[in-house]
């Protein structure tokens, strides 16, 4: 078992808490990493983006002069792409983005990404006793003890509540339910905080 260091809100040192060698001592696959990230990404696009091709638009029901004796150029329709108005050729339409991943896959690469935090030493614990009603002041003064994090990540359980919403506010910070933390949060944080909550339900998964 690999442990990490717990801090009070205040920045002290409070003790240690162990976390499972499957979970933080993974290899660091990159090519998994980088294919469940695709995949996290795909996720969020929505795929209803769309064009009118030229049996869309309307008008072009009849050739706009005559084939010959004119002096232009020959055309049959007013919809025709090379036209004002007309349709688009091979653009974008409604589709479906998803990118089918296995959960082995997906846990493999989550476990790699943690790997890769607590092999960079930029993943630690915290005990938010007192924190009962979002504060944001208390988590910015945390985050002070700690010079050069940037991009802190949360980690929390859905009944802490109280410290998601005092992340919210401060910028470049995000926060994560751990039901649902994702290898992208984590390759796009610098730094990783785990609660003591959220550490005891990652181990009780790995058991």
């Amino acid at each position: 078992m690999k442990s990490i260091n717990v801090y009070s809100l205040e920045g002290a040192l409070v003790g240690k808490a162990e976390l499972p060698d499957e979970l933080v001592g993974a290899a660091v696959r990159t090519s998994v990493i980088h294919d469940v990230v695709r995949a996290e990404e795909a996720a969020k696009r929505q795929g209803t983006h769309s064009t009118k091709t030229r049996g869309d638009v309307s008008g072009g029901g009849k050739k706009p002069w005559k084939q010959k004796g004119t002096g232009r150029a020959r055309h049959g329709s007013t919809r025709s792409p090379i036209w004002r108005h007309g349709g688009v050729v091979f653009g974008p339409h409604p589709r479906d983005y998803e990118m089918k991943i296995n959960k082995k896959t997906k846990k493999l690469a989550l476990a790699g990404a943690l790997s890769a935090r607590f092999s960079e030493e930029r993943m630690i614990g915290l005990e938010p006793k007192g924190l009962s009603a979002p504060k944001t002041a208390s988590i910015a003064k945390f985050l002070k003890a700690f010079e050069g994090v940037a991009k802190p990540l949360f980690v929390h359980t859905p009944a802490e509540e109280a410290l998601a919403k005092s992340v919210r506010n401060i910028r470049n910070a995000k926060h994560s339910n751990v039901e649902n933390i994702s290898t992208r949060s984590i390759m796009l944080s610098d730094f990783v905080i785990f609660t003591q909550g959220a550490i005891t339900a990652m181990a009780g998964e790995q058991k």
